[in-house]
């Protein structure tokens, strides 16, 4: 990842300019400029980072890719969902905690890098809990990494997985993990889960078959 300022978050937008879609008050820092220059966005703050506030580029729609400084230390809940053209984000080593849904919704995400992604880039997992897969993926089949011990909330959301291997590790799905995951018909659900979240199934019209 590029070293950048640590009071500054660089980004590029769909529309090559701008982005003025997010809340300016959710970083603990007063913004002094948002410019756009040479392919570039860069938001400037008058202290260094350190978290990424709760829904702060929430339906951000331009929001193509983001860099993050090291200063970074904390995500949000929904700090990023529904950016529907984000494409790739890569976590600061310095996290410590990423809220539920930080990147939920993110239907064209295609891979996670840097702290608590997955081996192959497509699931970030923390302390156990998948708290998010990349929707973006093309994928009909996917194995849930042997690690993970709970399906966080929303982590698969309107994913394009036709099948998902759950390991008998895993002892919690969450609140909407597969909710509105059409192409979704086939998943098991090994003897070691004791908790099935609200509507964790729910707008799967080509689920058939379910195996407990």
């Amino acid at each position: 990842m590029k070293d950048i300022p640590n009071n500054e978050i660089w980004y590029t937008a769909k529309s090559r300019s701008i982005i003025k879609s997010f809340d300016v008050n959710a970083f603990n820092s007063q913004l002094l400029s948002n410019t756009y220059k040479k392919g570039i966005g860069v938001l400037q703050f008058s202290t260094d980072l350190t978290i990424i506030g709760e829904s702060a580029f929430f339906l951000c729609e331009e929001l193509e890719s983001i860099i993050l400084p090291d200063s970074i230390t904390q995500i949000d809940g929904g700090a990023f969902s529904v950016c529907e053209n984000l494409l790739e984000i890569t976590i600061p080593n310095n996290v410590t905690s990423i809220g539920e849904c930080a990147f939920g919704l993110c239907v064209n995400l295609t891979k996670f890098s840097g702290k608590y992604a997955s081996n192959d880039g497509l699931s970030l997992i923390i302390d156990g809990v998948l708290n998010q897969f990349a929707l973006g993926q093309e994928l009909q089949e996917y194995i849930v990494p042997s690690e993970v011990t709970e399906i966080g909330w929303s982590s698969f959301s309107e994913c394009k997985l036709a099948k998902i291997v759950l390991h008998n590790k895993i002892k919690k799905i969450g609140h909407s993990a597969f909710c509105g995951s059409e192409n979704l018909s086939e998943i098991n659900i090994p003897n070691s889960v004791t908790t099935i979240g609200d509507v964790a199934f729910q707008d799967c019209p080509a689920l058939k078959n379910i195996f407990i």
